[in-house]
């Protein structure tokens, strides 16, 4: 596991609750498209940054409520953007 994903699931632990296993591949998959296009550093502000391109000025993070679901809207349009960054298009 990677020090950015280590960070990402700590963050979202605090900001949610416990994540379930789904919330966690979800989190890896993100950070796995990141990885090898940003820093560590890179990748951590990469979900507070607010983003034109697909996401309406909103921030990554910004999508994502208590609760939330992979499938979700807001998600899924962070994993499009995580892809996308990527070159990998899911």
């Amino acid at each position: 596991m990677t020090v950015a994903l280590d960070e990402t699931l700590e963050a979202f632990g605090f900001l949610f609750g416990a994540l379930t296993f789904d919330q966690v591949r979800y989190l890896s998959e993100v950070v796995g498209h990141l990885t090898g296009s940003y820093t560590e550093e890179g990748i951590r502000r990469w979900w507070v940054r607010p983003r034109s391109a697909g996401l309406a000025g909103l921030a990554p993070i910004d999508l994502f409520e208590k609760g939330w679901r992979p499938g979700d809207t807001g998600p899924a349009r962070v994993l499009a953007l995580a892809a996308q960054q990527s070159g990998n298009h899911t």
